[in-house]
């Protein structure tokens, strides 16, 4: 909801996928999470200009015991320059 205004504004999709096997409830810093997550989505629609923004989160089980985590935020920006 916090991002979905710009990137209506700018026409373009935006969408998430959770793995439907992640746990209800999670450890860890919900302040740095969200400030990388933030950060991420705000990137991506900044530097889009047609296209979306998808972001997924996925779980893994660990040998360690906790679930592993991935955040993923994919565009269809241009990039970053090779160089």
């Amino acid at each position: 909801g916090l991002y979905a205004p710009a990137a209506q504004q700018k026409g373009l999709r935006l969408c998430y996928a959770l793995d439907p096997h992640l746990p209800s409830h999670a450890v860890g810093d919900p302040t740095r999470l969200r400030q990388v997550l933030q950060n991420l989505v705000s990137n991506a629609i900044k530097f889009t200009v047609q296209g979306g923004v998808m972001i997924r989160l996925r779980g893994r089980a660990s040998a360690a015991g906790p679930i592993q985590l991935r955040l993923e935020v994919e565009d269809t920006g241009p990039g970053i320059a090779p160089d």
